[in-house]
């Protein structure tokens, strides 16, 4: 039987000028890790201090190995190059000291604590994050395809099962109701015609999709025209939208210290 694996949630602190996003271990990393999102402009010293400093403070609340990092407002890790070896520092609580082990440098796993996380030793650990068993996740899995093959079913209903119910009863109805069905397939006729030779007042909807696809047609022709302007839109559209969810994300922290 195959083991039940945990997941837990992401851990979000606010720290003014920058916040921590903490995870602990999943069940394919051996370690937890650390993020910091820098959102104003800062020297990477002052960075690098703070990283060292979550490394001790995650480590004194949480006794499980961690990898620390950093990342600006547009979601790129941070080059510390300058004033540390390596950009990312890792540690973990020694055995029999208790003291703190970090390095600014990849680590083997034989230098590694040799600990295996169980999924008991991890929610005694962290009972203070919210989880999910592997079991839960694919029965939320199973409630999430019931819920498109019924909208699946929905769908072929109304595109199939109706259209086809309306023609039979066209078929075997009294002739007052084919007559009213012949009647209104005229007219929907008619109506489609006279849209073709542009006669037939148009919705605000259709005029509005219309506008739109007016639109991209006019940025397809000017992305062709350009490619390498395109290329450079879709890098600071990206940027954009980093920076933008990273300051949400600050500013519901900040809402809840309120």
């Amino acid at each position: 039987m195959e083991q039940e694996k945990l997941y837990f949630d992401t851990l979000k602190v606010d720290r003014h000028w920058y916040f921590v996003e903490y995870s602990p271990p999943q069940p394919t990393s051996p370690f937890a890790s650390v993020h910091l999102v820098i959102t104003e402009e800062v020297e990477a010293e002052r960075v690098a201090v703070a990283m060292e400093k979550e490394l001790q403070l995650w480590l004194q609340r949480y006794p499980v190995t961690v990898m620390v990092s950093s990342f600006d407002s547009k979601g790129l890790l941070i080059n510390l190059n300058p004033v540390r070896s390596f950009d990312h520092i890792l540690g973990w609580k020694d055995l029999n000291t208790g003291s703190i082990v970090s390095h600014w440098r990849l680590v083997s796993n034989e230098e590694l604590p040799q600990l295996t996380w169980d999924p008991a030793s991890l929610k005694s650990i962290y009972g203070d994050i919210s989880s999910r068993t592997s079991t839960q996740l694919k029965q939320s899995a199973r409630k999430q395809q019931r819920v498109l093959k019924f909208g699946w079913w929905l769908v072929f209903l109304w595109s199939v099962v109706i259209p086809v119910g309306i023609a039979l009863l066209e078929l075997f109805s009294p002739i007052w109701l084919a007559i009213l069905a012949f009647f209104y397939s005229v007219t929907m006729a008619y109506i489609q015609w006279m849209k073709m030779l542009g006669k037939w007042p148009k919705t605000d909807m259709e005029i509005s999709k219309e506008e739109e696809e007016r639109r991209m047609h006019h940025h397809h022709y000017h992305c062709e025209r350009n490619p390498e302007g395109f290329r450079r839109l879709v890098l600071e559209n990206l940027e954009r939208e980093s920076r933008e969810q990273i300051q949400s994300e600050v500013a519901a922290l900040k809402g809840k210290l309120r």
